[in-house]
């Protein structure tokens, strides 16, 4: 079993843009205005991590990206966390789940991921709204994996 050492929130304020908006498909470069955070773990992995909220064709879409560091059990960690992750729009859980994050090697992180691509998906969150607070928030909890 292993605990989230420190989860660092990442916290964006962002609102739809148009000029961003005409990049949107499955998967998007990411830019050095995408939110970062990580999480650590007890040893010696961790995840760093690059997400953005974007308007596209009337919906609001997720797309973010993460390398792991450690292991492949830090690897499985850094799955289950993800896996536990919601994302809070304006207050609200507007998504569960983040394993559709892409995962690029440790080799990115000296650029913080930037250039690397980002999957997306859609949010349950109105686009049309303004967005005050978008929040990615982990479970700290107890995490076990199985080999």
């Amino acid at each position: 079993m292993a605990f989230i050492k420190s989860a660092v929130v990442a916290t964006a304020v962002l609102l739809a843009s148009s000029a961003i908006a005409k990049n949107i498909s499955a998967k998007v470069p990411v830019e050095p205005d995408f939110a970062e955070g990580s999480v650590e773990w007890d040893g010696r992995g961790d995840m760093y991590y690059r997400w953005t909220l974007i308007g596209h064709n009337g919906q609001l879409h997720m797309c973010g990206v993460m390398s792991s560091k450690g292991g492949r059990d830090y690897v499985k960690l850094n799955k289950a966390a993800l896996k536990a992750a919601s994302l809070k729009v304006n207050g609200k859980t507007a998504l569960r789940d983040m394993r559709f994050f892409s995962t690029v090697s440790n080799a990115n992180r000296s650029n913080k991921l930037v250039g690397q691509q980002a999957n997306c998906t859609v949010v349950d969150a109105d686009p049309s709204q303004k967005i005050n607070s978008a929040t990615i928030e982990f479970q700290n909890k107890r995490y076990k994996i199985y080999k």
